[in-house]
């Protein structure tokens, strides 16, 4: 599969690129303009995204990758693609360049991508990113290196080659190391006639930054538990799924007998994503009370509004590009 953005659209005859051309589709959040044969725009809610069959053709089903995105206060980022070669031909297309039209760069550079080293292990991490460097201040420039282990996985009977990133070495973090935990997948076929449930897959289970742990994760079929060190203090957060939400607990970071718990019960409502408490203690506060309501927007992935523990609610409005512009309280008196 590959790592970049893409999107697969049908054959269709060649058409003169045009910016009058009108939208495929009417939906007021997302638009999609077939410009020519291997170009596609989508806009969502103002943010343009140019997808570009880099293969220069187009066939029944194309590979399209993101090239190109313009934002509504006019912040463009461009992405460079370089061709993955297997056995002499070109496989798919791996992103190697990101810039914007500030002056910011960063090269990535990845893995026998020309597919000359035909060893295991060069053919297993063919295409993997092997550094990440800044090109706008050579004076500062910022670098980071990878280091990658594999582990087999047997998935519908044949065993398939896993890359987990195992160290990050970067001139902004120093080093860091990731931990696995083996998790079994019960969704997923173990065997060729799909009839053995039962995967098992690495799981992120420990970051490490300078030799210290910085967090913990424990994994069930429908839990996450966050945490750092559990013998030093009580402190670690919960998602446990649901179909209609889950909730998240809160564990304060106090002593095991002086600890509190807060939890979150989640659910959908249309475009939003609530989050109501009904603990006594709490683990968040706003402007010095705790929280009892929090309101998400979906569609711009912001905070819209929180209620605390007496009862005031709080909403919070936004610019058109997701920028705080106001918090008012209920009795509609503007705070900021």
């Amino acid at each position: 599969m590959s790592e970049t953005p893409l999107i697969a659209f049908p054959e269709v005859p060649p058409v003169d690129s045009d910016n009058s051309l009108t939208p495929i589709t009417t939906d007021t959040e997302y638009k999609i303009t077939d410009v020519d044969n291997t170009t596609v725009k989508i806009d969502i809610n103002g943010t343009e995204i140019t997808f570009k069959s880099l293969s220069g053709s187009r066939g029944l089903m194309q590979e399209f990758q993101a090239t190109q995105v313009k934002y509504p206060g006019g912040k463009i980022i461009s992405m460079t693609y370089t061709p993955i070669s297997q056995n002499g031909a070109v496989a798919g297309y791996r992103v190697t360049g990101i810039s914007d039209n500030l002056g910011n760069k960063l090269t990535i550079n990845r893995l026998n991508m020309n597919g000359s080293d035909t060893s295991t292990l060069g053919k297993q991490l063919q295409g993997a990113i092997s550094s990440v460097e800044t090109n706008a201040n050579n004076l500062n420039k910022q670098t980071a290196t990878y280091t990658y282990e594999i582990q087999n996985v047997t998935l519908q009977g044949s065993s398939k080659p896993y890359a987990k990133l195992v160290k990050a070495v970067s001139t902004g973090n120093g080093t860091e190391d990731y931990l696995y935990t083996d998790y079994v997948h019960k969704g997923l076929f173990n065997n060729s006639s799909n009839s053995v449930y039962g995967v098992t897959l690495p799981l992120l289970s420990t970051l490490k930054k300078g030799g210290e742990t910085i967090l913990n994760w424990q994994t069930t079929s429908d839990q996450i538990k966050t945490y750092k060190n559990l013998d030093y203090d009580y402190a670690s957060l919960i998602y446990k799924e649901s179909v209609s939400g889950g909730t998240l607990t809160l564990n304060g970071p106090a002593e095991k007998a002086k600890s509190f718990t807060e939890t979150f019960v989640i659910n959908h409502s249309g475009e939003n994503i609530l989050y109501d408490s009904s603990s006594t203690f709490s683990c968040l506060k706003q402007n010095g009370l705790p929280l009892k309501k929090i309101v998400f927007a979906k569609k711009i992935r912001r905070l819209t509004s929180f209620t605390d523990k007496n009862g005031y609610l709080t909403n919070l409005a936004y610019d058109v590009n997701n920028r705080l512009i106001t918090r008012t309280q209920a009795a509609s008196t503007s705070i900021e």
